[in-house]
């Protein structure tokens, strides 16, 4: 049997509940990534709110988030090789990816609601 005496250093409670930083302004959104605030009228963040908002919304909704990106509705296309049982799969595949799209539009434009700031609501609101 061993006497040695075990020091293990303990971590502080405070450390332990540290949390990451985040800058004014910003909200995380599906993890790591994050969005700023979109402003409005001179000095806005339009730019860098689109580059943010394009990778938040590819990550999250796939060819959905091309939207932002291309600015046009991108539907997958159907390839078929064969038309054997293979090709039934690939038609029910696309059907879903489809419908999944367009039961993803409201939280999409819920996502860019959420990350406008009240002047640009307010311009958005009057148009």
């Amino acid at each position: 049997m061993c006497n040695v005496d075990k020091k293990t250093p303990e971590i502080s409670q405070q450390a332990k509940k540290k949390k990451p930083f985040t800058s004014f302004g910003k909200k995380p959104v599906g993890g790591k990534t994050e969005l700023p605030v979109l402003k409005y009228g001179k000095g806005n963040n339009f730019h860098r709110f689109r580059l943010a908002l394009t990778k938040v919304a590819i990550k999250e909704y796939g060819n959905l988030g091309k939207l932002i990106e291309l600015e046009k509705y991108c539907v997958p296309k159907l390839v078929l090789t064969d038309y054997t049982a293979m090709g039934e799969h690939h038609i029910k595949e696309l059907a879903r990816e489809v419908g999944k799209m367009e039961s993803d539009h409201p939280r999409l434009y819920g996502l860019i609601r959420q990350h406008m700031s009240m002047e640009s609501r307010d311009k958005v609101a009057q148009e």
